[in-house]
Parts: C-alpha cells; sequence; structure tokens
C-alpha cells in the first residue's frame, strides 16, 4: 500500500489530474473484480 502511495505522490507533483483519474480509475476496477467474485450468489 506504500508503495501506490509513493507512486500517487509522485505522480501527483508531475501530474495531479492525470495521477488522480489513474488512481481512481484503478480503485473502480480493483473495487469491480472484488465485488464481482462477491456477487456471484446475488443474480
Amino acid at each position: 500500500v506504500k508503495c501506490v502511495y509513493v507512486c500517487i505522490c509522485n505522480d501527483f507533483r508531475y501530474s495531479g489530474f492525470i495521477s488522480f483519474g489513474n488512481y481512481l480509475r484503478k480503485k473502480v476496477i480493483f473495487q469491480k473484480k472484488k465485488k464481482k467474485k462477491k456477487k456471484k450468489k446475488k443474480k
């Protein structure tokens, strides 16, 4: 988790906007992947 934070921090200094977008996109994908496994018995 620390590595990701450092990466984001470094990116933020370089391109805060793009870094934030990428971070949000990665978080959404990660959450979607995690939710897909748990949402198998809800359909």
